[in-house]
């Protein structure tokens, strides 16, 4: 329990208490001079948090208790300080400090998010090019309840990676050797190097791996390897084209004449019309691996001939939606008639 006690001059003092690890305070009022009411609130805390109790016409002399539910976080441990604010109905604070001991297993661990930081760059009209560094940012922020220590090995990036804490590294590396529990830091130092393969696709995809441990110790405790989302080279235009000829017979020993159920053939060409490249194109009866900005490819559909392609003397697969990818992005176009030749 906590005891705060109202002074004459209307102030509250603190006059002793503890705390733990469980998830309720106890705090005790006594009013000396004059009835009181106003609320008991938990100061600004990464660690602690609760809603501010009401304490209500607390008669003087009288002396209530009250007990504050608190959300603990998880990287909460060891000895902690809860401030505490007492605030009147007539606008006067009063603040005392109670320690807790928070008791658990230790944790350790981190999270990683990062972000190109020149956003500026309008990618439209001024793209990277092979060979350009891209700067890139990262956030590392602490889940543990105890400190530790962070040492990415190896990534797309340079400067990135570190040697164990107490080695020698490169300048500009994101080890961090002592990060108290539930704190974060950024290192804005990374630069990717634009291969021709990132330009090709448009995007570049972060790879990294962390590791993580103890204080003192170089034992690795927990180790990350981390995807980070596409990273933009050029404002990204995916397109295509797909067309069909139109069919011809195929002609077979067995089956030579052209009735309902003969074999039928056509050429269907897809043609990249974006910047960047596509992969995974399918459609009726074709698929391609990749498409460069500009290529064509083409392959023949050989399929048996229905009494509506029969009547029609079309192809079944015109209107139909072929699907192609890049990266994320996922685009269809529509299988149209080639032009007449």
């Amino acid at each position: 329990m906590i005891e705060l006690r109202l002074c004459t001059d209307g102030s509250i003092k603190f006059h002793g208490g503890s705390g733990n690890n469980n998830r309720t305070a106890g705090h005790h009022y006594q009013s000396r001079s004059k009835a009181i009411s106003g609320s008991v609130s938990v100061g600004t805390s990464t660690l602690f948090s609760a809603a501010p109790q009401q304490v209500g016409n607390l008669a003087a002399g009288a002396s209530t208790t009250i007990k504050v539910p608190l959300t603990i976080s998880s990287t909460a441990y060891g000895k902690q300080t809860l401030q505490l604010q007492f605030t009147s109905s007539n606008g006067k604070t009063s603040q005392a400090t109670v320690s807790a001991q928070i008791s658990g297993k230790e944790t350790t661990g981190i999270t990683v998010s990062g972000q190109r930081t020149n956003t500026s760059r309008d990618l439209a009209t001024n793209p990277y090019a092979v060979g350009e560094k891209v700067p890139y940012s990262f956030r590392v922020t602490s889940i543990g309840n105890i400190a530790q220590w962070i040492v990415p090995t190896e990534g797309n990036f340079a400067p990135f990676a570190a040697n164990p804490v107490g080695e020698p590294s490169p300048t500009g590396n994101c080890r961090y050797s002592n990060l108290p529990a539930g704190s974060a830091y950024t290192c804005a130092t990374p630069r990717h190097e634009v291969t021709s393969q990132d330009l090709a696709n448009g995007y570049f995809i972060p790879q990294t791996h962390w590791t993580i441990g103890r204080i003192g110790n170089n034992t690795v405790v927990n180790q990350y390897t981390i995807t980070g989302e596409e990273v933009d080279l050029v404002d990204r235009q995916p397109s295509f084209t797909a067309e069909a000829t139109s069919p011809a017979k195929v002609a077979t020993a067995a089956n030579p004449s052209e009735r309902a159920g003969d074999w039928m053939s056509y050429e269907v060409t897809v043609t990249n019309t974006g910047n960047v490249r596509l992969s995974d194109i399918e459609g009726p009866g074709f698929e391609f691996d990749a498409l460069e900005p500009g290529e064509s490819r083409s392959k023949t559909v050989r399929r048996l001939k229905t009494s509506l392609d029969a009547s029609e003397v079309k192809v079944q697969s015109l209107g139909k939606l072929a699907s192609a990818r890049n990266g994320e992005n996922s685009i269809q176009s529509e299988v149209k008639a080639a032009p007449s030749r």
